[in-house]
């Protein structure tokens, strides 16, 4: 049966005959169906016939990205082997779904849906036999929901085969399968892909038959019961392709080709395999089936090559339909849209291969890019035997019992041993030189070279990673790249299940795994033959009941608080904040981390509450990005006439790094917040090491006290963290140059949270008796900590007064002693024999009983608060040193309101607004709260735009002159500067003025048959004065100069519009602007070659024309619209001609 095809399928031909260099009036006009463009940037159906050439892809319209099935995208330049990694990529939302999806997602861009506007579309089908439209970059706000879904007929069995799409027509094209009135049905459907609709004109949808004749008269018909619909759909040339096979090799099956009119819906052929002998079945076809263009001329609705499953076989040249294709791989001529054998090829083991259920079209068909070398057009494909078939598409070898004859084999027939590769459930993939394969049951990700039309016998790589168990569990590669660099392999494992990426050009490298961070990336349950979609640097993988989108991840911004971590005199309320649109913050009190603490709440606004030293963290969450960095932030409330808790070790560790350029040691319990941590690092030579500390809670470190061996040459450093964070906390010391490093790490309770440093002293020596020194502490109640160091391990005991506390190694000796009352101290210890050492004492303080921290300075206020005519800018100033001033508008108090902002610069107040202030510092209180209201008058009506003065000189042949205005200029005014220079054009040109005036340029223009130039400069908001204009040239040439004063001028951004225009003639003329503003100066500027009697054009003023080579004029006009700059001269004349608008 034959049908005529639309008229997009000819002009498919036509484009790819010229690409090719071939005539293209061999093409008969068709007819078809007209309809403009639902969406804008819709990609063309060319882009499916020509999968191997260099065609931009923007969207995946079909299985495995193209007809040739080559499962790349090659235009993919977002994601790279350097970021795909669990750092920098990951998952980034999921949508759900309500089946299985075996099919593959497809990506269309720029769809516009009705009453919700153009997006990124990914169409996902399930086997509830419903097609959902989803954005595809987002599933926030309105995006949380599908765009759209249908659910074709219920009860329904599903969708299993990839739909495909027609970007030209909008319409996406699917199988469903359905049970009605108990009879299993199939029909085939095309939705309009802005709707979900059915194409009614298209005589959607249509009821799946076909019967074709048998062996010995016999009629074979298509039974939707048995048939499954697996392979994913072809759209060629305008028609539609529909593979079948069986479910599980149940019921009388065979293997099926229907093909349909893609804008008809009317069938134009039907193909069976296993149409001759009377029962046959099997020789399903259950794996993508491809096609090419290559002979548009001989073959005008190209070749589909496809490879069939188990099933009886008995044909030979000539090919026909009446025959049984087992195990075969098939070239089909499509001719008019009739399915059609033209070349076979078989394996030599057909029969072993059947008896054994080792289908050969387990694997998909892989067309090869075009070859220079051998054979040009090749494909590659592999079953569940595991042999590999390299197969010439033009001359594909037929059958042989004792060799194959093709292009290549791996193994060769007859060998039965050297399989490079376990059985394929899948389909290769080729990119730059290479074709990857996976095959099942345990075998490796490998990569085979493809040099001179040949494939490498032996893999030159292999993943370290293995599919899991089962005859079917391969994953089917996929690969992105940028043409031949950034080429990343992407495969799903359904038995982990995790996404998984390598580099392709060495896939022993591990790029990423959706199990490095399952909490974030988990992929879900998956299924089985399933492959990804990657396109506009995002990953899309269907699973049990959802689809999830992977990208490159966004990390929300670090929450904020309204008050920051410090020292407060009493209560205190707490906002938090993020920039992130649509961000979620968790936070805790208790130094768990959000948002996965069990006690981590969500905030909803408002103010916290903190009364007692409390830390809080926060954590902001959004969908499609990774979570925020923790925010940290610890208020100790030091409430006066209180008494600070009692000074005490809360525990202490230490460890013998060894040699090393960094160490971490954790501690055994939480911190607690507003507590203090000290840490004694020691250090062997080199002397020159630095040190940096840093905790896993993000306190800040200051160093006490450092000294250094001077006959050893090993160094000694004490650094601590006051008012540190809660929570459980590592501590990591690293050095600037490896050396032998020991660490003790100690936290105190009862020490000042504001400023707990009070005295510090430090020796070196030699002996038994390390001593550090006297000094004399300022407070009743002080901590005193020592360390000591030794050359060499000894034993050490802690000077009287005083508890060891860590002595690592025994190079390291720390201990602590508490004093209640001022005087002079010094830390001392002993050595169990002689040695080099140092030893340092630091001593810190806590609060005094009664009194609380002194407020901050109160802010002030510049200008202050008053009454003004206009916008004011005002600033905030405070002299406490390190002072955070926060500031509000709208009347709430600072810093606890939510409104609260952080002051970083002048605030703009351009109506009646009372600002309130108030300084926060770590030791001090929170200053009084500065209060300043601003009251902004109605500034009075702006006076009329006027012409004030001008004035022009004829400066002859030189490099600068000054023209000054004939009285003072007023402030606030505009100047206007016009500059006619002759030959060269190299010319640059400078303006000032004797009052300091800044003048920009506005437009220039050059005379390209003269070459003379053309400049027009401003000054807007000029100062009052005498005012004499200079301009200054880069070279010496003929040199005029107007310039012009004018009122009632924009003072901060005065030009609109500019336009120019060069030519030849009695009638310059500027060109067309419209204006923006109803009330508006338009200054025109012309020029000539020779001294010319200028008449200005209608409306406008003629102000100056010095030497009858540049005038200029001006109008002031009171409404927008299209306004141009014109004149007329006294003779034809080469002439510029330029407007600028000024509001």
């Amino acid at each position: 049966m034959q049908n005529s095809v639309p008229r997009n399928a000819r002009n498919q031909y036509i484009s790819e005959r010229r690409r090719r260099g071939d005539a293209v009036d061999q093409v008969p006009e068709q007819p078809r169906r007209t309809g403009r463009l639902p969406w804008a940037g819709a990609a063309l159906l060319l882009l499916l016939c020509c999968p191997l050439s260099a065609v931009a892809l923007t969207s995946v319209l079909t299985e495995r990205y193209d007809i040739a099935r080559t499962n790349q995208n090659p235009t993919e330049t977002t994601l790279t082997p350097a970021n795909v990694n669990p750092n920098q990529f990951g998952k980034l939302f999921s949508s759900p779904v309500d089946g299985y999806v075996y099919a593959q997602p497809l990506y269309l861009p720029a769809v516009t849906i009705p009453g919700k506007g153009t997006h990124n579309v990914l169409f996902v089908a399930t086997e509830h036999d419903s097609v959902y439209a989803f954005d595809a970059d987002s599933n926030t706000g309105a995006n949380a929901t599908p765009l759209w879904q249908i659910t074709l007929l219920v009860p329904e069995i599903g969708i299993t085969g990839t739909p495909v799409i027609d970007p030209a027509t909008g319409t996406l094209y699917v199988v469903g399968k359905t049970k009605e009135n108990g009879a299993q049905v199939q029909r085939l459907h095309a939705l309009d892909v802005t709707t979900g609709a059915e194409k009614t004109s298209f005589n959607s949808p249509v009821r799946l038959q076909a019967s074709v004749l048998g062996g010995g008269g016999s009629t074979v018909t298509f039974d939707a019961h048995w048939e499954n619909q697996r392979p994913g759909l072809l759209l060629l040339n305008g028609i539609v392709y529909v593979g079948f096979a069986a479910h599980g090799d149940l019921g009388p099956w065979h293997g099926w080709i229907l093909a349909y009119n893609a804008a008809t819906l009317q069938q134009t052929g039907a193909f069976c395999t296993t149409s001759h002998a009377s029962g046959s079945v099997g020789s399903g076809i259950w794996m993508p089936f491809a096609a090419d263009v290559i002979d548009p001329v001989n073959h005008p609705y190209g070749r589909l090559f496809v490879a069939t499953g188990n099933g009886p076989f008995n044909a030979a040249p000539p090919y026909t339909n009446s025959m049984d294709y087992g195990d075969d791989i098939l070239r089909l001529d499509l001719t008019n849209g009739v399915p059609t054998v033209a070349d076979a090829f078989t394996p030599f083991n057909q029969q072993s291969l059947a008896n054994s259920d080792l289908d050969t079209g387990s694997g998909g068909v892989l067309l090869l890019p075009d070859q220079t070398f051998g054979s040009p057009h090749l494909l590659v494909q592999a079953g569940k035997e595991g042999r590999i078939f390299l197969v010439d598409r033009d001359n594909m070898g037929g059958y042989s019992t004792s060799r194959d004859a093709i292009v290549q084999e791996i193994p060769a027939a007859p060998a039965l041993t050297g399989f490079q590769i376990n059985g394929i459930w899948g389909a290769p993939v080729y990119w730059n030189g290479n074709v990857y394969f996976w095959g099942s049951n345990g075998d490796h990700l490998k990569a085979f070279s493809f040099t001179n039309g040949l494939l490498s016998t032996t893999p030159i790589g292999r993943s370290t990673e293995v599919a899991g168990p089962g005859i079917s569990s391969g994953p089917v590669p996929t690969v992105s790249a940028n043409g031949n660099t950034n080429g990343v392999v992407w495969a799903i494992d359904h038995t982990a299940p995790a996404l998984m990426a390598y580099d392709a050009l060495d896939v022993t490298r591990l790029l990423y795994s959706s199990n490095d961070n399952a909490s974030r990336d988990a992929l879900g349950a998956a299924v089985k033959f399933t492959v990804a979609t990657i396109i506009n640097g995002k990953v899309y993988v269907g699973a049990q009941y959802h689809v999830s989108v992977f990208g490159p991840i966004v990390t929300v911004a670090t929450p904020t608080f309204s008050l920051p971590g410090g020292t407060y005199s009493g209560p205190q309320s707490v906002a938090l904040n993020d920039t992130t649109g649509g961000a979620a913050i968790y936070y805790t009190i208790d130094g768990t981390l959000p948002p996965a603490s069990a006690s981590s709440t969500r905030y909803t606004g408002g103010s916290i509450s903190v009364s007692t030293t409390t830390t809080i963290k926060a954590v902001a969450t959004a969908s499609g990005s990774a979570n925020s960095l923790v925010a940290t932030a610890t208020y100790a409330i030091q409430v006066a006439g209180t008494s600070p808790p009692p000074i005490a070790l809360a525990q202490s560790a230490s460890l013998d790094a060894g040699v090393t350029s960094a160490a971490s040691l954790a501690f055994t319990t939480n911190n607690t917040a507003g507590n203090l941590i000290v840490v004694a690092v020691r250090i062997g030579s080199p002397s020159t090491t630095t040190v940096s500390v840093r905790d896993t809670n993000g306190n800040s470190y200051s160093l006490a006290r450092s000294q250094v061996q001077t006959t050893d040459g090993h160094q000694a450093w004490v650094y601590y963290a006051k008012i540190i964070a809660a929570g459980a906390n590592t501590v990591t010391v690293t050095l600037s140059a490896t050396a032998t490093l020991r660490v003790a790490i100690h936290e105190y309770s009862g020490l000042d949270t504001a400023a707990p440093l009070d005295q510090t002293t430090s020796a070196p020596g030699s002996g038994t008796a390390p001593t550090s020194g006297s000094v004399t502490t300022t407070a009743a109640n002080e901590l005193l900590f020592g360390m000591g160091s030794s050359a060499n391990a000894r034993t050490w005991t802690a000077g009287t007064g005083y508890t060891l506390r860590q002595a690592p190694a025994g190079k390291l000796e720390t201990a602590d002693r508490i004093v209640a009352a001022t005087g002079s101290f010094s830390a001392s210890a002993s050595l169990s024999a002689a040695d080099d050492w140092t030893a340092i004492i630091v001593t810190f303080k806590t609060w005094a009983t009664g009194s609380s921290p002194s407020p901050a300075a109160q802010p002030t206020f510049s200008p202050p608060g008053g009454t003004y005519s206009g916008q004011q800018s005002v600033r905030i100033n405070d002299t406490t040193s390190g002072a955070a001033i926060y500031y509000t508008t709208d009347g709430s108090t600072p810093p606890a309101s939510p409104s609260s902002t952080p002051y970083t610069g002048p605030i703009a107040v351009s109506t009646t607004t009372t600002i309130k202030a108030v300084a926060t510092a770590s030791g001090f209180a929170n200053s009084p709260m500065a209060t300043a209201t601003y009251t902004i008058q109605a500034a009075p009506p702006p006076s009329p735009i006027a012409f004030v003065q001008s004035a022009s000189v004829d400066a002859g042949v030189a490099v600068a002159t000054s023209l000054a205005f004939t009285t003072n200029t007023t402030a606030g005014n505009l100047i206007v500067v016009a500059i006619r220079v002759g030959p060269p054009t190299t010319t640059t040109v400078a303006v000032k003025d004797s009052n300091g005036n800044s003048y920009t340029l506005a437009r220039s223009q050059v005379q390209t048959t003269d070459r003379h130039q053309t400049w027009v400069y401003y000054a807007n908001n000029i100062a009052a004065g005498p005012t004499t204009v200079t301009v200054t040239l880069s070279t010496t040439a003929t040199l005029r100069v107007a310039i012009h004063e004018y009122s009632g001028l924009n003072t901060v951004a005065p030009l609109d519009q500019t336009t120019s225009a060069q030519g030849n003639g009695t009638a310059p003329t500027s060109g067309s602007v419209t204006t923006t503003a109803a009330s508006e100066l338009l200054f025109g500027m012309g020029s000539s070659a020779n001294a010319q009697s200028w008449t200005a054009g209608t409306g406008y003023a003629l102000r100056q024309a010095p030497a009858g080579k540049l005038e200029t004029a001006d109008q002031i006009v009171a409404a927008t619209g299209s306004v141009s700059a014109s004149a007329s001269l006294g003779a034809s004349d080469d002439w510029t001609a330029i407007i600028v608008t000024f509001k």
